[in-house]
């Protein structure tokens, strides 16, 4: 065995170590944290209609993300009502991005190149990104046909493959079924695609079929969607995002979210993370730009290329949509997409570091350098005990459990803030917490109602304490509140 096959079979080995190891992390988040709020309509709501009510967006609310909520409907039909079920879909949707992962790699690194590892480590260390794929939300899922969409086009562009091109379009309507903010990405590689023929020397009418083609497809999906996208626009659903500037609203929020806004991360800014981002953007334009001087229209086979130009149309063609369309910028989970597309463009830089000349040991420490970076990032960043998202309902299990220990009656009357209703719901309504009769969902506060427990934040306190005192805290701020008079409460503690 040479080298380079020696190198090639360690990073496959590594890979997929590092592949299995986050999605364990990603499946005990799954089967350990609780059904968080936007799960809730989505697996006892929207997953009940058939297959056609939920295509064509039944109430128009943003908790149905249809390919999403299809595949839960699927798997809680054949599963039942279990949480593992509701996730399922986002879970086994981690391994399709590992293996898109790997292409992706593959074409813009190479398997036999020391950077290999440290590349794919990129599109791991988003703790943010992580979280989706153990939640039933339609975000990761998406992100994950985005990802495939791209490793595809590459393959379609690089090798002059029809057939390749057509799983980048298919892979990227399926992207916007399971988000619809996700059609700026389709809308990129539906340009990009009806440039492509033109840098093929082929006869004429292969040309023209193939546009045809790709006019046919565009219309048929645009068809398909055109009932959820009008009733999204008509009940305002897209002003759930802002308007502050797409830098501060899309690229400032992800890099948040990215940093998980943990104390260590409070300094520097995410100003100088954004510098950085930008810096490398910017050196694959330069880089690319080069390739077009050097090679003509040959560049569009370039891996590197074709991701910095899909990265930068998708951008482009939002800013197009905020400015035409008046639709807010994307911002944090709706944007999610676009971070496995930007660390597509890094890992394209990072394949071509062995181009510099230095020895080979240098190259052995800077990937390494690069992979300990990327692995110490996720590890001090990744949070077992919630979901960055919906933070506060990492604790309905617990009082869930304390009210069956606590209680004293076959069931107890439970009320809580609006935040919390649907995660206790959810257990309530599937069967799994009977000794719970849990009170409507209410906007406000209602400390005169007739229930055993309140559960509220740490700051409602005031406004509930003529009626009800505290018998437990949690972790986050969530209280559990008990009628006064009823019985002698435990002593409070914290959990």
């Amino acid at each position: 065995m040479n080298e380079d096959s020696r190198v090639i079979l360690l990073n496959k080995v590594l890979f997929w170590i590092l592949l299995l190891i986050c999605f364990g992390v990603i499946l005990i988040k799954a089967i350990n944290l609780p059904i968080t709020h936007d799960e809730t309509a989505t697996a006892l709501r929207y997953a009940q209609f058939s297959g056609w009510e939920i295509m064509m967006l039944p109430d128009a609310v943003p908790n149905n993300h249809i390919l999403n909520t299809l595949f839960i409907k699927f798997f809680t039909g054949a599963f039942g009502l279990e949480q593992w079920a509701v996730r399922l879909s986002s879970l086994l949707s981690f391994l399709v991005f590992g293996w898109a992962v790997f292409r992706i790699c593959k074409q813009l690194i190479g398997e036999q190149s020391l950077y290999f590892l440290a590349g794919a480590a990129l599109f791991f260390t988003n703790p943010y990104l992580n979280d989706f794929f153990s939640l039933g939300r339609g975000y990761a899922l998406s992100s994950t046909m985005v990802l495939l969409s791209l490793s595809f086009l590459i393959d379609g562009m690089r090798l002059n493959r029809q057939k390749y091109l057509w799983w980048a379009l298919f892979f990227s309507m399926l992207a916007t079924y399971a988000n619809m903010t996700a059609i700026i990405a389709w809308a990129a590689l539906v340009l990009i695609l009806l440039v492509v023929p033109f840098t093929w020397s082929v006869d004429q009418n292969i040309r023209r079929k193939f546009l045809v083609f790709i006019g046919l497809a565009i219309l048929g999906f645009l068809a398909l969607i055109a009932v959820p996208i009008y009733k999204m626009n008509s009940t305002d659903q897209f002003q759930f995002w802002t308007s502050q500037g797409i830098y501060k609203d899309t690229f400032l929020s992800l890099i948040d979210h990215w940093r998980y806004k943990w104390p260590l991360y409070s300094k520097p800014s995410s100003h100088w993370f954004a510098l950085g981002g930008g810096v490398l953007l910017f050196s694959s334009v330069v880089w690319s730009i080069h390739q077009f001087r050097m090679a003509g229209k040959k560049a569009f086979s370039n891996p590197l290329v074709i991701t910095a130009l899909y990265f930068f149309l998708t951008v482009q063609v939002n800013v197009y949509q905020i400015t035409f369309l008046a639709t807010p910028n994307l911002t944090g989970r709706t944007a999610l997409f676009l971070y496995p597309m930007f660390a597509a463009v890094v890992a394209g830089l990072m394949g071509q570091l062995p181009a510099i000349r230095i020895s080979k040991v240098w190259h052995i420490l800077l990937a390494c350098s690069f992979l300990a970076g990327s692995i110490y990032h996720v590890q001090s960043r990744t949070q077992m005990e919630n979901f960055r998202e919906w933070w506060f309902d990492a604790n309905t299990l617990d009082v869930l459990q304390y009210l069956k220990e606590n209680s004293g009656e076959d069931t107890v009357k439970l009320k809580t803030r609006w935040e919390f209703h649907p995660s206790f719901y959810f257990y309530c309504e599937t069967g799994k917490a009977d000794h719970v009769l849990l009170s409507d969902y209410d906007k406000d506060l209602q400390p005169m109602a007739d229930v055993d427990y309140y559960y509220v934040f740490d700051s409602d306190q005031d406004v509930m304490n003529p009626q009800f005192e505290r018998v437990q805290s949690y972790l986050g701020g969530g209280v559990l509140m008990k009628r006064k008079g009823t019985a002698d409460p435990p002593v409070a503690g914290e959990q």
